[in-house]
């Protein structure tokens, strides 16, 4: 049985690994949003293909989707038009699409530089995997300053993934 400073080392720590997966979580989602948008400029910038649907096209994987929210009586379901309308991206320019992704981007280091003293002895696999989100964000900020000083001299590229950094989050190689 613990004794009370036992038990509120204890306490302490698991408060500590908590906050650490938290922060780790938060990381990935800055980095998640900066990926979204850096695809929807590569999209409007038309160097990404869109994706080829061979069974389903927009409408019924919106519809596999979101179909079991119909059957709600509140509020209202969304329709595929207001969907597909609000996720239309043919009013911005992919530079704005670029800048947006490098603020998300640059949120997401800036919290991986405040989280990496903080993480806990012993904690190899969560040092991994900053190390691994950092280089993502580094490389993925340096891509998209290319591409937008490339689109700004009217200059061509092309652009691939690569997830030789980590197996969940691509990087961006500007050819």
């Amino acid at each position: 049985r613990l004794n009370s400073a036992q038990a509120a080392a204890q306490h302490a720590e698991d408060l500590a690994l908590q906050s650490q997966e938290v922060q780790l979580l938060r990381i990935k989602s800055g980095i998640c949003q900066g990926l979204i948008r850096a695809i929807a400029g590569l999209k409007r910038a038309g160097l990404m293909a869109p994706p080829d649907f061979p069974f389903n096209g927009d409408t019924e994987c919106f519809d596999q989707r979101f179909a079991f929210l119909q059957l709600l009586p509140q509020p209202e379901s969304l329709c595929y038009q207001h969907f597909s309308e609000a996720m239309d991206i043919g009013t911005r320019a992919p530079e704005d699409l670029y800048k947006l992704s490098e603020f998300c981007l640059n949120h997401a280091h800036a919290m991986i530089a405040a989280a990496e003293p903080e993480v806990a002895p012993g904690c190899e696999d969560t040092e991994r995997e900053l190390a691994a989100l950092k280089q993502v964000a580094q490389h993925n900020l340096v891509a998209l300053r290319v591409l937008r000083s490339i689109a700004s001299a009217g200059h061509s590229a092309s652009a691939a993934w690569d997830l030789s950094l980590h197996p969940s989050f691509p990087v961006i190689r500007v050819k």
